[in-house]
């Protein structure tokens, strides 16, 4: 029986693959399942009609040869623009893919008309390995990633076990120790006060009450020699209901679809990359 693949080489295939529109030049499985932001649709439907290429690299991969995952996200071209595509695929025994889920970022967001040039190459910190001393466990890495969201939700800083110096990146853009507001656009609903802070320091001095609750919380795909874990949540924004004290962030209810990757080391998080975007109110990630 073969081993199902490490690394990443089924993500690359699966990329070159749909530049093409092509699911037939991959491995599939009998009964491969395909949904695409959150929806159950064919291979061959949705985005594999309409992309006409993908960038060389990828910005985020990881590989998780224990339960047979892969995952990143990176540019592709549709329609003549840039979208943020993000898979996940699961490979059998056999190495064929049973399960792949796409989500199609389209709009930049944090006030940009483009999506940064950072997304063409691979994120640095991202393929580092972590020194084996250093190592978190794999439940030790779900439990650092659910503690960030618990704190994110809840506003409660102490929860958060991120470095003082942690990035985050989103969509490409830096949205925490960024005082000048580097890759942000004009219409930016982000300040600069608000930009200049840590990860913690923004959830204790500002927080975020536009959060109803994090919820659907997955983490599909670990990388311990890296230490990294892939979070996969839904952030619902209520938008402004009846007696709400002071403005409201959205003017409407949604939820955001996020993908989250963190890399721990040494018991903290030391760097955040993820994408979102957003959808009606009360969406479904499909698994």
């Amino acid at each position: 029986m073969a081993q199902r693949p490490g690394g990443t080489a089924l993500l690359d295939a699966y990329f070159e693959a749909l530049g093409s529109g092509d699911p037939g030049r991959l491995p599939l499985a009998d009964g491969a399942r395909y949904t695409e932001n959150g929806q159950d649709i064919p291979f061959g439907a949705g985005a594999w009609a309409t992309v006409t290429g993908v960038a060389r690299q990828r910005a985020v991969t990881l590989a998780d040869p224990e339960e047979g995952q892969q995952a990143g996200w990176g540019l592709v071209s549709e329609g003549g623009a840039d979208v943020l595509l993000a898979v996940r695929l699961r490979a059998d025994a056999a190495g064929l893919i049973s399960e792949a889920e796409a989500f199609a970022v389209r709009s930049p967001m944090f006030g940009r008309s483009d999506f940064p040039a950072r997304l063409r190459e691979p994120s640095p910190q991202v393929g580092e390995v972590i020194e084996p001393a250093s190592r978190a466990s794999r439940a030790e890495l779900v439990a650092a990633a659910d503690a960030y969201f618990d704190g994110v939700q809840d506003d409660d800083a102490d929860r958060i076990p991120a470095a003082d110096d942690c990035p985050r990146i989103e969509n490409g853009v830096r949205t925490v120790l960024n005082p000048a507001g580097e890759g942000h656009g004009p219409e930016s609903p982000l300040e600069g006060e608000k930009l200049a802070l840590s990860i913690r320091d923004q959830v204790r001095l500002i927080g975020f009450p536009a959060i109803e609750r994090i919820r659907d919380r997955r983490y599909p795909v670990i990388d311990v020699e890296r230490g990294l874990v892939l979070g996969v949540v839904l952030f619902d924004h209520p938008g402004p209901v009846r007696g709400l004290a002071g403005p409201a962030r959205f003017a409407a209810p949604n939820s955001y679809l996020i993908w989250e990757l963190f890399k721990v080391s040494g018991g903290l998080i030391r760097h955040i990359e993820a994408i979102m975007a957003m959808f009606p109110y009360g969406m479904r990630s499909g698994w």
